[in-house]
């Protein structure tokens, strides 16, 4: 076989650069996708129960025009708009996301103690200061050591799996929310919230199906261009071949690749020199359980997202897919709480021990009433080895090497784990990322939402 473009993976990057080539009028291109379905991170599966889930659920947001047009013409009004929900669960209160908004909610003394850290930053940005060295030290710099102890740091510490202390600093100005102080001291004085989510501000979600609905539609009118159960094993760039098990191969002019970028360089990449495999093996990632739980009546609310930094859990955070799609759940009533727990390294313990420890957490969160668990309907999991790329402190000197040697060989990462940048890795973002790239191919435009 050959395609004069050739994409490895049918998640939402993989999809999105196909979309993009139909888009241009290219029709000569192949999407290789290793399992038997599409959708990658998206994918999702209906129970026994009638409860629909998935590993990591997202919502569709509008942050790009081409993005939200997409959206607009292949679900309409089969995926609502809602103004967007979330809580943190910080100091014995229940806080509305943005935390370091609406701290009237916390408790006098801490309250006050993030109050003065916030100041303390605020004075202290106008004068000169080295760079920090790590994320902990921007986040006390930032918002003042109170909001980083109470809040920001050990959520971040769950939700990477590592402590802030290893992490590099540089991607966190853009996907933190800035603290206003004018702003919060209205919020302070006038008892009032503000719940300001930005260009995230409300929710829009498939209503039945799961995330994965909309890359299903668009992927109909790809056609015979994906082809489901090739496992991309070899990539040859001085031939511009691609090998796949079973021994078939696809010639290509261009290639994109979305699986993980450390696998792509250490055992896929034909003969890659010493520096870019030393390179790629710094790369580490976060790994991540998903722990579905269905359960009929009980605490009810219209929450879409709720946040755990506090360690009576083991999860950072709770979905409520049943506030995001009433069609998630077999009848009215039925609640489907997805936990995520997450790790870095080695698995911390066997899979069912850490379902058990989920539904322990649920219940000392009281999501989850407590005795026999007889309102438990259902119970799902999945294990996401490559759940995100982690933004350590070797990452971009990493990138640095290994991207710039692969673009001259003809080969594009992108995509959460093939560009390996957690920050331009939402749904939205790495769809875009698979047409800004089908642009820059075909027409040479400059691509805007992988960080260069």
């Amino acid at each position: 076989m050959h395609a004069t473009y050739c994409i490895i993976g049918a998640g939402p990057a993989g999809i999105g650069a196909g979309w993009g080539l139909s888009r241009l009028g290219e029709d000569d291109f192949l999407i290789l996708e290793r399992e038997a379905r599409i959708g990658g991170r998206a994918a999702g599966e209906k129970d026994a129960a009638g409860f629909t889930w998935e590993p990591e659920p997202r919502a569709l947001c509008g942050r790009h025009k081409t993005f939200a047009r997409l959206v607009d013409d292949l679900l309409g009004a089969d995926a609502p708009q809602v103004p967007r929900e979330a809580w943190v669960r910080a100091g014995g209160a229940w806080v509305p996301q943005p935390f370091q908004r609406n701290l009237r909610y916390l408790p006098a003394q801490q309250r006050l103690e993030c109050l003065r850290g916030l100041l303390g930053a605020a004075l202290a940005r106008g004068q000169a200061a080295p760079e920090p060295d790590n994320l902990a030290q921007w986040l006390e710099r930032a918002y003042g050591p109170g909001i980083a102890r109470l809040y920001l740091a050990p959520q971040t510490a769950k939700r990477r799996g590592a402590p802030p202390e290893d992490l590099d600093w540089r991607w966190a100005p853009g996907r933190f929310v800035p603290a206003d102080l004018d702003a919060l001291l209205e919020t302070l004085v006038l008892e009032r919230d503000d719940t300001d989510h930005g260009p995230d501000a409300t929710v829009r979600t498939p209503a039945f199906g799961g995330t994965v609905e909309l890359l299903r539609r668009m992927a109909k009118r790809l056609r015979e261009r994906i082809l489901i159960g090739q496992d991309v094993v070899r990539v040859d760039p001085l031939a511009r071949v691609v090998h796949l098990r079973g021994g078939q191969t696809v010639g290509y002019a261009h290639l994109l690749s979305t699986m993980p970028l450390d696998r792509l360089v250490g055992a896929v990449l034909d003969a890659p020199p010493e520096p870019v495999l030393r390179a790629g093996a710094t790369l580490r990632h976060t790994s991540a359980l998903a722990v579905g739980v269905g359960v009929r009546g009980g605490r009810q609310g219209t929450a879409h997202w709720m946040e755990f930094p506090q360690d009576n859990c083991p999860f950072h955070r709770v979905t409520h897919l049943h506030n995001l799609a009433p069609g998630r759940v077999p009848e009215p009533g039925a609640r489907a709480l997805l936990a995520e727990v997450a790790w870095c390294g080695p698995r911390p313990a066997p899979v069912e021990a850490m379902v058990q420890d989920v539904l322990a957490g649920l219940e000392n969160v009281s999501l989850l009433p407590g005795g026999p668990r007889a309102e438990v309907a259902a119970l799902w999991h999945a294990e996401r080895p490559w759940a995100a790329p982690l933004p350590d402190l070797a990452r971009d000197a990493a990138l640095r090497t290994i991207l710039p040697y692969l673009e001259a060989q003809g080969i594009f990462s992108r995509g959460l784990m093939g560009g390996w940048r957690h920050e331009a890795g939402d749904l939205d973002q790495c769809v875009m990322q698979g047409i800004e790239w089908a642009r820059r191919v075909v027409h040479g435009e400059p691509e805007t939402v992988y960080p260069a």
